[in-house]
């Protein structure tokens, strides 16, 4: 019984509410400190944090956030990349600036921030889908994963897409405009009409008439 009351923070005669926020509290002060974060905020009572610069986790924690971490607003960049995460849960709602978040095995995108000001990326995951994209993004990579359809992507792309090394089956959900670049390779349903092996230089401008069909592309299509 005193190891109990000892690992969640009782004290006699506390209430036991007291001491369970208590204890939530110094696992989150431990948590942060053996991540080098030392500046931040938590709010009463929902214990959720708020930094005002850049944070950087990556290959600092592996498969997912303590459950006892959930961050709200991130006044910088927030990066995740090279942790094996198979979850987002606990990421930060708001990220002023960038969400790195490379180089895992993400399958899916729940629980990811809600709003971003820089760039979401997300590439070298194992993603099947984009469920849990914010509606508003600006530039967003997504390269090299296993994606057969862009459905969940936004509308519009206010910066470049890197959609290429997927398995896209045709152009479906494909944004209405992206006011960057599109980084894109052949689809698979583009793939069956058309020999891409032999005659590159002759169905490249093929695809991306298709694409144009679709997309307002402000700056260059580039297929990979």
């Amino acid at each position: 019984m005193n190891l109990v009351r000892e690992a969640i923070g009782f004290t006699r005669g506390q209430d036991p509410k007291d001491a369970m926020h208590t204890g939530r509290q110094t696992a989150i002060e431990e948590w942060l400190y053996r991540m080098g974060i030392a500046k931040y905020e938590l709010s009463d009572p929902e214990m959720f944090i708020t930094i005002s610069n850049s944070v950087d986790l990556s290959r600092k924690f592996t498969h997912q956030l303590p459950d006892f971490i959930q961050f709200k607003t991130i006044n910088g960049g927030f990066y995740v990349s090279h942790n094996k995460l198979v979850s987002l849960e606990g990421m930060p709602e708001n990220i002023k600036g960038g969400f790195i978040c490379n180089d895992n095995i993400l399958t899916n995108l729940l629980h990811g921030p809600k709003i971003i000001d820089g760039f979401y990326v997300v590439d070298n995951n194992k993603l099947t889908s984009l469920d849990g994209l914010p509606e508003k993004i600006n530039t967003l990579a997504i390269n090299n994963n296993l994606l057969t359809s862009l459905k969940g992507c936004p509308r519009i792309i206010n910066g470049d897409l890197f959609c290429y090394d997927n398995n896209l089956k045709n152009l479906d959900y494909l944004p209405e405009q992206i006011t960057g670049s599109l980084f894109i390779s052949y689809t698979e349903e583009f793939k069956v009409k058309h020999d891409i092996n032999d005659f590159k230089h002759r169905v490249g401008p093929l695809f991306i008439e298709e694409i144009q069909d679709i997309c307002m592309v402000n700056e260059n299509i580039k297929i990979i």
